[in-house]
Formats: C-alpha cells, sequence, structure tokens
C-alpha cells in the first residue's frame, strides 16, 4: 500500500498521540453547520452493506441532496472518490436515513470495511490475504487496515466544523478455531484504531458506534472466543480508553445475532443486510432506547431480576425463547429445558424452577457462542416498546 506524500504530516500527528503527549494539533469542535461524515469500517458483514442487492429489500429513492457517498481509489494516487451504490443495496437505507436526520447538514459516508479482515495482525494468517486493522507489535505499521482507512478519510479534509463518526462491525475473523483474542486485548486495539482514523482526520472528538458480532453457525467458530468479542463490545461504552489528546465517544448501535444467514452460515442475506442498515440508523439516531441488560436488581433462590435500560414488550415465561441465554448456576451450565425468562416494564427474569440460586452463584450471558445447530432469525426475542428492536448481547455478572 503506498500513501501520497502529503500523509506525512498526519503520520506525525498520529506519532505525538503515540508518544503519549496530552494535546495534539487540529480540529478540536463541531457544530449543525458542518458535515456529518460517517466511515464505515470493519470486515465482510459491513462491506457489504456497499455491495448486496436484490429485488425485495431495499430502497429505490432518489438520493438526498444533502448526501455523498465515497469510496477509495489508487487512481491517480489514494484518495476518496464520490460514488453511488445501486439503489438496493443496505447502505442506500442507512444513507437516506441518516441524511434525512441530519438535513440541511451535508452527511457524507465513507465505506472502507474489508472483507475477512482482523483487528489483530497475529490473526491475520487465518484469513489469508486480508489483512489486519492494526499490527500489534509494531502500530505504526502503515500496511495494516487503520492507517489506510485513515488515510482516505483525512482526503475528506474535515474541518473544525464537521463531524467524525466511525461505525466499527468487525470481529468474526478474532475468533477463529485456534486464536486466543482475550476481552482486554480486543477492545484496546479496537479503540485504538478508532483513536488512529481520529488522528488522521485532525479530529479530537469523535463518535464511535458500536456493530456486535451476530451468529457464526459455522464448525470453524466453535471455540468459545467469538463470547470474547462479544463481551469486548458489551464493556467498550463504559470502559472508554481516552488515548492522550482525543475524546471519543463509543455506543452501541446495533447487532444481527437474530437476522438470516446465507448458506454459509456466516453472511448475511441481502435482506437481512437491509434490516441490519435500518437497525444501524436507529442506533445512531437513537442510542439510548436500545434495549440493554444494566444490572442484576434482586436474586431469591429461583429468580434472577435484570434490570433493562428501556422497557420491554410484556413477554409471560414460556413465551421467548431462551435459547439466547447461557445460565449457570454454582458453576454448573443449565439446560434450556431448566429455566425460563420473562420480561415486563425495564426488566428480564429468569426463573430456575429447582431453584439454589444465590446473588454470588450465578452467571446469565444472553446470546451465548456462536450458535451453531440453532436458528436464532426463528426464534421469538425481547424487544423493546419503541424501536422494537431485540435485545443487545449482554452479560452479568
Amino acid at each position: 500500500m503506498k500513501l501520497h506524500q502529503s500523509s506525512a504530516r498526519l503520520l506525525v500527528v498520529f506519532f505525538v498521540f503515540l508518544s503519549g503527549v496530552t494535546s495534539v494539533r487540529g480540529q478540536t469542535s463541531s457544530d449543525a453547520t458542518g458535515r456529518v461524515v460517517y466511515v464505515l469500517a470493519g470486515q465482510s458483514n459491513m462491506a457489504e452493506l456497499w455491495t448486496l442487492t436484490g429485488t425485495t429489500c431495499g430502497q429505490t429513492a432518489t438520493l438526498p441532496s444533502n448526501l455523498t457517498f465515497w469510496e477509495p481509489t489508487f487512481t491517480p494516487t489514494l484518495h476518496a472518490v464520490t460514488t453511488v451504490p445501486a439503489a438496493t443495496t443496505p447502505v442506500r437505507t442507512l444513507g437516506e436515513q441518516l441524511a434525512l436526520a441530519h438535513a440541511p447538514r451535508q452527511v457524507d459516508i465513507l465505506m472502507v470495511a474489508q472483507s475477512g479482515s482482523s483487528l489483530l495482525r497475529r490473526n491475520a494468517p487465518f484469513t489469508s490475504g486480508s489483512g489486519s486493522w492494526i499490527n500489534e507489535a509494531v502500530p505504526t505499521d502503515i500496511t495494516a487496515w487503520a492507517h489506510f482507512g485513515g488515510y482516505v478519510a483525512s482526503t475528506l479534509n474535515l474541518n473544525a466544523a464537521d463531524e467524525l463518526h466511525i461505525v466499527w462491525g468487525q470481529g468474526e475473523s478474532d475468533c477463529i478455531n485456534g486464536q486466543t483474542t482475550t476481552v482486554a486485548e480486543y477492545s484496546f486495539w479496537s479503540q485504538f484504531v478508532f483513536a488512529v482514523f481520529a488522528a488522521y482526520t485532525n479530529k479530537l472528538t469523535y463518535d464511535v458506534h458500536l456493530v456486535t458480532v451476530g451468529a457464526l453457525y459455522d464448525p470453524n467458530w466453535s471455540n468459545g472466543v467469538v463470547n470474547n468479542i462479544r463481551d469486548a463490545f458489551f464493556e467498550m461504552p463504559s470502559n472508554v480508553i481516552v488515548f492522550p489528546g482525543f475524546l471519543p465517544t463509543i455506543r452501541t448501535a446495533a447487532h444481527h445475532y437474530d437476522l438470516d444467514r446465507r448458506t454459509d452460515g456466516v453472511h448475511l442475506t441481502h435482506c437481512a443486510s437491509v434490516e441490519l442498515a435500518d437497525r444501524i440508523a436507529d442506533g445512531i439516531l437513537q442510542p439510548l432506547q436500545l434495549p440493554r441488560g444494566t444490572g442484576t436488581t434482586s436474586v431469591s433462590s429461583t429468580d434472577i431480576k435484570i434490570a433493562t435500560n428501556v422497557n420491554l414488550v410484556t413477554v409471560p415465561l414460556g413465551q421467548a425463547s431462551n435459547k439466547f441465554f447461557e445460565v449457570t448456576v454454582g458453576g454448573t451450565t443449565l439446560s434450556p429445558s431448566d429455566f425460563e425468562i420473562s420480561a415486563s416494564g425495564s426488566s428480564l427474569t429468569i426463573h430456575v424452577p429447582t431453584g439454589g440460586v444465590t446473588p454470588t452463584n450465578f452467571t446469565v450471558r444472553h446470546v451465548a457462542g456462536p450458535g451453531i445447530g440453532l436458528d436464532w432469525a426463528t426464534m421469538p426475542t425481547f424487544t423493546d416498546t419503541v424501536l422494537f428492536a431485540p435485545l443487545e448481547p449482554f452479560h452479568l455478572p
């Protein structure tokens, strides 16, 4: 990958950031008159928002006048160039909703996601030729996708009035059998990648919108590390790493564990990808409405009551699938036949008829493992009462 000579100045900014200096020269504010720039990054289910087409789903409207799509080109040198994705591509659904919400401000959407890419360089050999977002041994290695994407974003020439938003959907290539990615290192290096984007674009404040890893119905993802990736996504909004000079805001935007897969069991169908795009838009524009588990409120010998941040559609015991959940009591993983779950108001109740639950001997995980042998897309789940968005993945304690 060859970077244009003018990238040297931005690399210097990045090196200053790495050195721990507490301030970086660049743009420091935004207002309601500037552009709203969204950079879509990650791997295949993000990249395919740009490319999947079909005849039954997706938008076909005329592009809003305040919306522009961008993609990388190497002609004559590396930079972002305008393009118009096909009318039924999922990104049109995303773009049109964002443009409508931000009007009359200009909305720019840049796609730099790379199919098959891992976050960590050590995991790249598992998806030969797809590369990684960072070389964790040499973070300044400009062959990593973070530097490529950051540089391309810099050619959009963001100024003080503009906002930088990073939409991140990645992780499948960091939890394949044989990989050992931990929660801490996925969280740290993802946030490092976000800061690289900010450094290249000279934006000290920026927003990150997380698209959590979904179902992986393939034996290549049977080692349980997928839980580490989901846990990192769940924990990042409340464990933001503030690198010197930067002020990020990180929020969950969407997930796709309950959406249809193609026959490979990993990639979304066209209609499911359109639904994901719609969810991402909702999550960006109404982030506080996304339903999440926030903590345990009470525990009895048979019931674990979990608070949620918003009201859920009322569901009696036995009416929603518990196969999204993994519950352990006293170190033993319960069979789905051994517990039931209900929703009412802003809480979930996990009912264990056989009892034995204490405040310190249980764990609850919502969306556990890759889902191999299940078809989560056919199972009823818990949703909020406004967006009717399915409950976000979470774990307790």
